[in-house]
């Protein structure tokens, strides 16, 4: 029961993740072919060019920044409902831009699903209730992000099962547990200043 109560933050946390690949893509030159998404919360961004290091990192560390981004921007007064408004929107754009119904008729429709709930909250949610919530995502999302690199070093280490750390080091040299290793620490940096920043007067 509590597996399906908590999956559409699980889905969520993939949408985030695959899209912190295809921003980081753009932003270092590259081009983002497809986005997919499978029922079981697990995702491929597909891209050409760019600065792949970034990329490869970006799924972790684009997850914390966003959950700390969420969790930040509650401190300032009236962001609660915008927070949900900026997530619809954006969201739905990357829906609509990278992921295709024909293809990926599941992750089309997970990513308008989420897109509607954001605007749900943007529109119904008192501002209060919506500042409670954007802070709750925003730590989900963070929770997840360290719980999926915990699981990234043990694959890392343990087997060499396709993921990022294994294709970074495929590509880059080097032993995949050390980049997932790195990755945790840059988060985990992050994670530390969001806390620190929210809680300061």
């Amino acid at each position: 029961m509590l597996d399906l109560v908590f999956f559409p933050l699980r889905i969520l946390t993939t949408f985030v993740h695959e899209s912190s690949h295809a921003l980081a893509a753009l932003l270092t030159g590259g081009s983002v072919r497809q986005i997919s998404i499978d029922l079981a919360g697990n995702g491929i961004t597909a891209t050409s060019g760019g600065f792949g290091p970034i990329i490869y990192m970006a799924g972790y560390v684009g997850t914390i920044g966003t959950g700390g981004a969420s969790i930040l921007l509650q401190r300032r007064p009236g962001m609660g409902r915008k927070a949900f408004a900026i997530g619809a929107a954006l969201i739905l754009a990357i829906t609509l831009l990278w992921i295709r119904p024909l293809q990926d008729p599941w992750g089309f429709v997970a990513g308008a699903a989420l897109s509607f709930m954001m605007a749900a909250g943007a529109r119904y949610l008192s501002e209060n209730w919506a500042r409670t919530a954007a802070v709750f995502l925003g730590v989900e999302l963070c929770l997840n992000a360290v719980f999926d690199l915990r699981n990234l070093i043990w694959m890392a280490t343990g087997s060499n099962t396709p993921n990022d750390a294994v294709l970074m080091a495929a590509a880059y040299g080097g032993p995949a547990w050390f980049w997932a290793v790195c990755w945790a620490a840059i988060a985990g940096i992050i994670l530390v200043s969001t806390f620190a920043a929210y809680w300061r007067r």
